[in-house]
């Protein structure tokens, strides 16, 4: 009597002998596999911009659900004992996770450089990036995920013995990981397509790629920050080897008082002269993030209201409140910059003394 198993591998195009006798290759090379990817994961550890990596290699059984899920999709796809090595090409997978989207550049040249491709990498990215961010990618094939997916694959080859090896490198930030991780999590095991689970995996995957704007914002910010700190502290530099300049003639003997009246005037309106100052606009490009992005995740609940009980998420208005807190907060933040460029201390506002009514 054929089971339900049996059947699937029928309808496959697969015999349960074959499968076995790859179960049993793959099982015998696993260790190799392990001390690839080990070996792999170590280079990868020292290249510039990476945060972390891990790695994992195929349990048996899964490869087996693979197999024949591939064959299904395409019968006429070849996968034997000889090819399965070929045809199932993360066998050995790795991760690698970096924080800010710039950082990617420089892992995706020292992948490009060390190893050879089995075929050209592909980015995946979801609808709605804008052509600047996809412009990064123009050495990859580009593809828009149905789940909003980002995350750049590779497909690498290597040997350590004579044996060829492929393995997946998967490179991504850390706030699509965390995404991606629960996304995999809830849908993955049964290929769940509920429409508010959906709807709510959506949102958050929304939500990952804001942090990721704002993390590269802040980054950006930060290096701002930074040289216009240098730009004013060689100001200040300038300015004092000007004032000690002029006091030297002020204080030699032989300068004339009228001279002297002149350049004491002259050293002081440089002392006062205005310190470099933050533009007024330092935090605008932050702000239109922070609102840009926060409007497209209120987008993505409406069009989903109708989803299960997404319709009263609306009412909340929960994300103009956190907007309208954040943009607050930045713009205290671009005010006390600016007032600490000029050099101007926050002072008190003294107290008002109590007055007496006449009639009292």
């Amino acid at each position: 009597m054929s089971t339900e198993k049996d059947t699937e591998l029928k309808e496959a195009g697969l015999t349960s002998e074959g499968m076995q006798a790859i179960r049993q290759d793959f099982v015998k090379k696993v260790t190799s596999y392990e001390h690839t990817a080990q070996y792999i994961t170590n280079l990868l550890l020292k290249t510039p911009g990476v945060h972390s990596v891990r790695y994992r290699v195929k349990n048996p059984l899964h490869l087996h659900k693979k197999i024949v899920r591939k064959k299904l999709e395409n019968n006429e796809r070849v996968i034997t004992l000889a090819t399965y090595e070929e045809e199932i090409t993360d066998l050995a997978g790795i991760r690698i996770l970096h924080l800010f989207k710039s950082d990617w550049q420089h892992i995706h040249k020292f992948i490009m450089n060390t190893w050879t491709l089995k075929e050209r990498p592909i980015a995946y990215h979801r609808q709605g990036d804008s052509p600047a961010f996809l412009k990064m990618f123009e050495e990859c094939d580009i593809k828009e995920h149905p789940y909003g997916y980002r995350s750049v694959h590779y497909i690498i080859e290597t040997s350590p013995t004579k044996a060829k090896r492929y393995i997946e490198l998967q490179v991504r930030t850390i706030f699509e990981e965390g995404w991606s991780e629960i996304d995999h999590k809830v849908r993955y095991p049964s290929f769940s397509d509920n429409p508010l689970t959906n709807s709510l995996l959506m949102i958050l995957n929304r939500l990952a790629g804001s942090a990721d704007e704002m993390s590269s914002f802040v980054q950006e910010l930060s290096i701002h920050l930074e040289q216009s700190q240098h730009e004013l502290e060689k100001m200040q530099e300038e300015r004092d080897e000007q004032i000690a300049k002029l006091n030297s003639l002020i204080d030699n003997p032989e300068t004339s008082k009228q001279i002297k009246s002149t350049l004491e005037g002259v050293a002081k309106s440089i002392s006062h002269s205005p310190q470099f100052i933050l533009p007024p606009d330092a935090m605008a490009g932050v702000l239109n993030v922070i609102k840009s992005n926060f409007l497209s995740i209120n987008e993505g609940i409406f069009r989903n209201a109708g989803a299960g009980g997404l319709a009263n998420l609306h009412q909340t208005n929960a994300i103009d409140k956190v907007m309208d807190m954040v943009a607050e907060e930045a713009e205290k933040t671009n005010q006390h910059l600016q007032r600490q460029k000029k050099g101007i201390k926050t002072k008190r506002k003294p107290k008002p003394k109590p007055t007496t009514s006449p009639d009292a």
